[in-house]
Order: C-alpha cells, then structure tokens, then sequence
C-alpha cells in the first residue's frame, strides 16, 4: 500500500542532525544599496522561477532576512533570494530558481544572488532614479513623500484591504509624448505599470501596488469628422464627458450609464450600457487606437495595422499591452427621444418580475425595437423595479414598447393597463439623451454641462464608498425556478441592517441581435452569447459577514449557470474561479470565465510586450491584486465535504488566502500538485493554522497523528499500489510532489530534490 510504501521511505532516510551552515557568496544589488526586487529576463514569470514563498506574520522571530538566506543556502535549487518586510505586518520570503539577471530597487526589499557574479551581470539603474526620470520627463509626477501622493495614488472603491495602494510613483501625463517618456522611464527603472482613466474598476487594479500609475485622466480631446461620422476621443474621458462632447455634433457612442465612468477601462472591457441592443457594445463600434507600447514608442492599432492589437483592444481589459491614449470610434445619431416606463413590485415579487421579464426578452433584445430593459432590487427600500426605455421611436415602436412593458407588467403581477407602472418622457436642456444621463446616479440632475467637467467636490454621486461586487452572465433566456430560487433567497439572506441603498441587485440585458451578431473571434471578449447579466454590489464592504454574503450569491449560482462573466462586472476572487489543486489555478480559470481566446491573447502579449512592462492577469504572478478582502470567507458548502477546497483556500493567513498559499507551494514544481479535494484540505488547513475553521472535521492535532492523516491524503491521491521497498526517486510524479510540499510536517527533506 502507498501508506506503507511512504513510511518505508522515511524509515531509509539518515537522521536528521544538525550539520555546519554552508558557506555562500551572496552578490548584492549596487554598492551601499540594499533594497532591492529580483528579476529574471527571459523567464515566463516577473521575477524569474520561484522555488518556494514563505510569509511571516507580525512579530514572528523566522521573519528576518537572515532566515531568508538560511533557507536559501541550504538549497541547492535556490540561485537567489528577495527579502520583503512591511514594518508591523509581515515580512516574506521569495527563493528563485534561475539566478536574477538584473534588480530594480525598492524601500523594504533586499534581492541577493548566490554564487560568484554573473558574466554580464549588470543591475539596472536603482528604483531612486525613477522619480528624477518622471519628474525631468512629465509635468506631473508625484512619488512617496510629495503632499499630492496620497491623493493621487486613490482609485474609487474605499473598501479597507484595497483603499491604501502602493505604487512606487503616479505619473499624470499631459500628452502622448508624456506618455510615452513615463513608459521609458518605468522600462530603465525595471518594474511594471498600470493605465488608468477612470479609476472605476470595482477592485481598483488601476492603482498597481508596487508598479507606477500612468494616468491619463488630461487626455481628453475630442476630434470630430462630419464626413465620415468618425469620433478621436482621448482615453482620458469619461462616458459624461465623451456623452456632452457628442452632443454638441448630435452624435453618440454606445457606451456606459454613468457619467463618471471612464470610456478607456469600460470600451476596454467591450462595454455595454442603455443603447447596446440598439446600437451595440462600444467595443464594436470601435475602428481603431493609438497607443503606446513596451518601448515607450507610440503606435496605431486597426483591422489593417498592428489587428492583433485591436483585437486586445476589443474585450481584453486591464490585459491589453500597451496604454491606450486615444479611441476611434464610428458614431451614430444621438436619441431624438427617451421615454421610459418603470414599474414597481414588492419585496417577495422578484421570481415573478424576473419570469415574465426573461419570456420577453428576445423581443426586447431585437434592434429594430430600439429598447433597452433592466430590473432593479434593493436591500432598502426593500422593492424590485422594472424599468424599460424606447429611443428614438416611431408611433409604431412606441406603441409595440407599451405593449411588451404592460405584458410583463401583467404576468408579474396581474395590473392591467400598465397600472403600478410610471412613463417619462425625457426633455430639457441638452436634449432627451444628455437628460436621461442626467437622471442616472453619475450626476444626479442638474445643467447638461455637469457632464462635460469634473465632478463636484471630486466624487460622482456613484462612487463605490466601500463596497464588494460580483456578478454572473445567463446563457439562455430563461432561469430554472431552482436557479431563481438560490438567487433571491440569498439576496434576501443580508447579513445586516446595510441601510438605505446599501445592498442593490442589477439585472441587465447583455445580448441581442446586434451584440450576436458580431463573430467571436473579432475580439477578445468572452461574453457574446450572453443574454443578460446578473450584478450585485454590496457596501459596508471592511465587515467580513458583507464579504462572505457576496460569495455565498456566487456560490448559490454556482450549480446553476456556468463559470462566466462580463469583464467590467466579474470580481477578482469570484467563487468559481478559485483554484483546484490539480486541475486549474486562479489565473486560468478567471481569464477563462470572460475571454473568448486566452491562448490568442497570451500570444499576443508575450509578442508586444515580453518583459511584462504592463501589468497583466495573462502574466504568472499577475493575476490578484496585491491585497485580499479582509476577514474569513464563510462556506457555503459544508467543510469536510469533496468541496471543501474552496471554501479553505478563501480564509485569510497573514494577509494573504490559503489558495494563494497553495499557489506558491505549487509554483515550483511545474504548475501543478495533482491531489484530491480532501487531501488538498487536509493539507492546507493543518500547515496553516488560520484556515483551522473549515479544515475537515476529526483532523487529528497532534503532529504524529497528523503525519499519518498526511500519509492517508497521499495514498487516497495514488496512482498504483507501490512496492514496500520502493525509494524516493521510484514514487510517481504525484507522491513525490506532494510528500515534498509537506515535508515541513514530515520532518525530513527528499534527497531527491536537494
């Protein structure tokens, strides 16, 4: 048996004595510098192969850089390490299996190489020369220090594990030209960087911790060509900006709903919003972009130069390789007319609402209705709302957009004649269209030119505040009741009185005629046959219970609709996408959930942008942001189960999710640790303490007992019944790389590997 076979292994391995520490040549970064973040070039990871990451917690006595080079000389396999402490916090240690090739310097970090030097071995000119470089190069470049730093470094959401980031510099560019020196200066200092416009992204990736913020908010000039009907937008505007612009030419873009919203990151993201069964995805409508690449040199994108940029262009997201600096765009006419009909319901109505509202929906969803339908719930006031629009219509559509709204309205809840159901008919300064933006919570009403400029006070009226978002998107027309079933009981199921507003559902359309209609393989985005689209958001976001009710819609959703995701909507650490040892990381299944070819775009990124100079989920190490939700995530699957997997790798050690801690246990060796749910379990929850609360019942605490458990998780993951005398070197890939990862447990280290 496995069991046996492994003790036999142990029982022919020499005892563990204490032996003189090894003698290593550590080669630092620059004379009188010692901070500093290791890199290997030509390497698929940012920072070269990682053998292994340990991480300490505040006060740990292991958690110094002494214990750092320890680990590292006594491992063969080590070529160098980086050391990294946040004072009052945690300190961690990365051992890299391919010898750094240059070091860009960083406050708290020490990257030491071991062995003589390298042949050619020259660091990159330290991090302390970044700052001069932007501040030679831009007209406005604020670094750590600076009174305006604090400030610039913020994107929207407050929510306390995201509200604190910490680039190393923001660099607001005034011009491409600007643009293009801030990217030069980023490449000569050796880290990675991040656009950002709107700074709306619900998980605030735009304010890349431990890269440069390149923002590009003062790129907003708008050339207009009435010959052609072709729009140039800087990629620093926002919808309401963009919106009013149009306006002025009668024209328009489908695009977002709120004014605040940045047009770079939502067209990025393919965007949808009021007009998109009218007149489609922004994405669509987009001819071209220019934009700055990895060597700081502007160029153009289109179906007839550089098209596998555009094709990044339209879906990729934050994984397009380049900054964005301008949009071209076809424009249609802006709306002659908005009139909108909305219809309440009680708080217990949602099933009904939403039955009748999806029987509808390939009506609503044709383009030639010139609709756009949504549904609306709330925490407080507790009601569902169903609100429709009809654009530009004719007597004939108007009359046909009455009739399906007063339907629905029926089937939901018996009125006739649209009793329970409001009209308006937009008009006012500006226009019906820039009135009906006026009415959405980005402005809140007021003069048309409240759109064109900067937010009052700073803040749109829909900030996130502190606040967690998920969302999943419906392949098909219609739910299942058992599906509907798991979606209300759990919005209902709020964790506490989040007052008014405080937790609200969206539920839009997402498909269509003219959204299908587009080949999939035009773009990278995943979500073409989308029907609709399920959002909710949640604020009062620093209390775990808000956190883990979030997840819980996730889960509850989870046996009912696939794993998949509109890019602008999808969280980061959505449920379903959490890793399985064994068979996905993190990263795969995320950009799986919301792309349509991620082969295509790993290509393409790995062909524009090698050295990873932008920042990425399709790079290794890329993939979470640098901080986690705060608190424990509650199960929704009963720990000890075949699922328990998920729910122990969503807990909190140190600031970090046990599933990232398997992400580094695993990085080394090949990508993968081929084990079961139980044993992966098993594994997690008794190396790391913190994960204790779903680690599977009856787990023996004593480190005898646990080691026979650990023995019992191998043999339950074996693939042969093995020889009793079989050695190390004979176990099967398998084995062998789990008995290593627990080899702390163990109590001995394979000689195989050192």
């Amino acid at each position: 048996m496995a069991v046996v076979a492994v003790l036999a292994v142990l029982a022919q391995l020499p005892p563990q004595v204490p032996t003189q520490p090894k003698t290593h040549h550590w080669l630092t970064p620059a004379a009188g510098q010692s901070g500093g973040v290791c890199r290997a070039t030509g390497t698929a990871k940012e920072h070269g192969d990682i053998i292994e990451i340990k991480e300490w917690g505040r006060g740990d006595p292991l958690g110094t850089e002494e214990t750092c080079a320890t680990k590292c000389g006594r491992s063969s396999r080590c070529k160098g390490y980086e050391f990294y402490s946040v004072p009052k916090s945690f300190s961690r240690c990365e051992m890299h299996a391919k010898k750094p090739t240059h070091i860009a310097l960083r406050e708290g970090a020490t990257c030491k190489v071991k062995g003589a030097p390298m042949p050619g071995f020259v660091p990159l000119p330290p991090l302390a020369d970044l700052g001069p470089c932007l501040k030679a190069n831009l007209r406005e470049a604020h670094l750590p220090g600076d009174p305006e730093f604090r400030a610039a470094n913020k994107c929207r959401n407050r929510r306390g594990d995201i509200s604190n980031p910490d680039p190393v510099a923001v660099a607001r560019v005034h011009s491409v030209s600007e643009v293009e020196a801030a990217v030069q200066c980023v490449v000569a200092a050796g880290i990675d960087a991040c656009a950002r416009a709107g700074a709306h992204g619900f998980e605030n990736d735009a304010c890349c911790s431990g890269g440069v913020i390149i923002d590009v908010r003062d790129l907003n000039a708008l050339e207009y060509d009435p010959a052609t009907g072709v729009a140039t937008a800087g990629a620093g505007h926002t919808w309401g900006q963009l919106y009013y612009k149009l306006s002025q030419h009668g024209r328009v873009v489908p695009g977002g709903t709120e004014g605040g919203v940045g047009v770079a990151g939502l067209t990025l993201g393919c965007g949808r919003g009021m007009l998109t069964q009218w007149l489609g995805l922004s994405c669509d409508r987009l001819r071209g972009v220019e934009f700055v690449d990895a060597d700081g040199k502007r160029q153009l994108a289109s179906k007839d130069v550089n098209p596998d940029m555009l094709y990044m262009a339209k879906g990729g997201g934050g994984n397009f390789p380049g900054i964005v600096t301008k949009f071209e765009f076809d424009t249609d006419p802006v709306p002659s007319s908005v009139v909108s009909k909305s219809c309440m319901f009680g708080e217990w109505d949602g099933k009904r609402v939403l039955k009748a509202w999806t029987r509808h929906m390939y009506d609503m969803g044709d383009s030639k209705r010139q609709m756009f339908s949504h549904i609306t719930s709330f925490s407080n006031p507790a009601h569902w709302a169903f609100e429709s629009m009809c654009f530009s219509c004719d007597q004939s559509n108007l009359d046909r957009f009455h009739a399906i709204v007063d339907q629905i309205n029926l089937e939901a809840s018996g009125r006739r004649n649209g009793d329970g159901c409001h009209v308006r008919d937009y008009n006012g300064p500006g226009g019906p269209w820039l009135q009906k933006l006026l009415a959405e919570p980005g402005v809140g009403g007021g003069a048309p030119e409240k759109l064109a400029g900067p937010p009052e006070g700073g803040k749109w009226a829909a900030d996130h505040g502190s606040s967690k978002n998920g969302a999943v998107n419906v392949p098909t027309y219609e739910l299942s009741d058992a599906a509907l079933d798991a979606l209300i009981d759990r919005f209902h199921a709020k964790p506490l009185d989040l007052g008014v507003y405080q937790l609200m559902l969206f539920i839009y359309m997402l498909g269509g005629d003219k959204v299908e209609s587009v080949p999939v393989t035009e773009g990278a985005y995943g979500s073409r046959r989308a029907k609709w689209t399920i959002h909710w958001r949640e604020f009062r976001a620093d209390n775990p219970e808000v956190i883990a009710h979030s997840d819980s819609i996730s889960s509850a959703l989870g046996p009912h609709l696939p794993c998949t995701g509109f890019y602008n909507y999808f969280d980061t650490n959505t449920p379903c996408t959490r890793p399985i040892p064994g068979a996905r990381s993190q990263r795969d299944a995320w950009l799986e959930a919301v792309h349509s070819d991620v082969g295509k775009m790993m290509a393409i990124k790995g062909a524009h942008d090698p050295s990873h100079t932008f920042r990425s989920r399709l790079v290794e190490g890329h993939s979470l942001p640098e901080t986690h939700h705060a608190g424990s995530i509650a199960p929704a699957i009963p720990c000890g189960s075949t699922s328990c997997t998920v729910n122990v790798l969503g807990t909190l050690v140190n600031g970090f999710s046990c599933r990232d801690h398997m992400e580094y246990q695993r990085s080394g060796y090949k990508g993968h640790m081929p084990m079961n749910a139980i044993a992966a379990c098993n594994v997690v929850a008794s190396m790391y303490p913190p994960c204790a609360p779903c680690k599977p019942p009856g787990l023996p605490p004593q480190r005898q007992s646990m080691r026979l458990r650990r023995l019992q998780a191998v043999n339950a993951s074996a693939s042969q019944n093995l020889r009793v005398d079989v050695s190390f070197a004979e176990l099967p890939p398998p084995l062998q790389e789990l008995v290593w990862a627990n080899r702390s447990l163990l109590g001995w280290e394979p000689p195989h590997w050192e």
